[in-house]
């Protein structure tokens, strides 16, 4: 594994080798200076750690590299660099004022991993947080983990996919000009697989499903202007809506259904208490994760949505840390 680093403390012109700030072998400035010194043929896991409390302003565009199945790229922060599970403007975030997508990904094998994302130039559509724009599903291998899109302006989508096979686990969309989810198949295929994931107050649909092949499992949508799905995904099992337009209608609220934390615009705390509908609603999943967004197990039975609630013994416990494990995923 060849392992460089971000830094938003940094300045350009470091090597990315380590992630301090000055000298010669400092950290990279921008994941997009990463991507343009490090774009190659891939011999080995490239793993890219993204530090700093500044915000990352440069959008990526990950494309013109060779990748594989065991080559592939991995985009990630620190745990001490990662969101609490909402927007924080204290911790590691690519939030560029772009015309397009704060990363457009055209590669075939990628994973990112923690990561909060906003594009706020209100010029135009295509503002997307993350954008797949993939080869077909047979020769693609594309995961998010606990990242989070918010308040994407233009008409734009949180988390957009266009072409390729692509998992989304316990992600949150939120707060977007257009839809929090979106699939549609633009020609090369497209098959997509939501996986405890949340969209919550979005401008137009929670899940949009315009074509591909799709599959839903411990989902929630909440709080979107339009429908919370727009369809029913093609493989799907314990989901919930507000709406009651797919899954086990539970309420976008407070104080019953969901028991979310905080459900006021723009200080969302999408933590569940104690009352919450969605503990022990989901399916398992064991097989392919076993944490939620923050890292703490899930239960014997998964509750629904990115956060496994957590009583008041069990939330002073340690964080689980994060593993990777072997180049294999598994689709129920």
């Amino acid at each position: 594994m060849q392992t460089r680093y971000v830094n938003t403390a940094s300045t350009a012109g470091g090597d990315g080798t380590t992630n301090a700030t000055s000298g010669a072998n400092r950290a990279y400035a921008s994941l997009s200076e990463w991507e343009a010194a490090r774009q190659a043929v891939l011999s080995e896991v490239e793993e890219v750690i993204c530090e700093g409390s500044a915000a990352d302003t440069s959008r990526l565009n990950l494309d013109g590299w060779t990748t594989s199945a065991s080559n592939y790229i991995l985009i990630r922060t620190t745990q001490a660099n990662r969101h609490n599970g909402r927007w924080d403007t204290s911790r590691y975030r690519l939030d560029p004022s772009a015309t397009s997508s704060a990363i457009w990904c055209y590669e075939s094998y990628v994973r990112i991993e923690g990561i909060q994302l906003r594009n706020r130039n209100n010029g135009t559509w295509n503002q997307e947080g993350i954008m797949f724009d993939s080869s077909s599903p047979a020769t693609s291998d594309l995961r998010v983990d606990s990242c989070i899109a918010y308040d994407c302006g233009s008409a734009s989508v949180g988390f957009r996919v266009l072409g390729g096979r692509v998992t989304w686990t316990n992600c949150i969309s939120y707060g977007n000009s257009a839809s929090g989810f979106r699939m549609q198949d633009a020609g090369n295929g497209a098959e997509v697989y939501y996986y405890n994931c949340l969209a919550a107050a979005n401008a137009d649909y929670g899940f949009l499903f315009s074509s591909g092949t799709s599959t839903a499992r411990n989902c929630y949508a909440g709080g979107n202007t339009n429908p919370d799905y727009s369809a029913a995904p093609g493989t799907a099992s314990n989901n919930a809506s507000e709406d009651g337009t797919h899954g086990t209608t539970v309420a976008y609220s407070t104080s019953s259904g969901a028991y979310f934390t905080n459900v006021t615009a723009g200080a969302q705390n999408f933590e569940i208490g104690a009352s919450s509908a969605l503990i022990d609603a989901g399916y398992d999943l064991s097989a392919t994760f076993t944490t939620d967004i923050l890292g703490n197990a899930r239960g014997a039975t998964f509750d629904i949505g990115p956060f496994e609630y957590q009583s008041a013994a069990s939330a002073t416990s340690l964080l689980i840390p994060r593993t990777r494990g072997p180049n294999v995923l598994y689709h129920f």
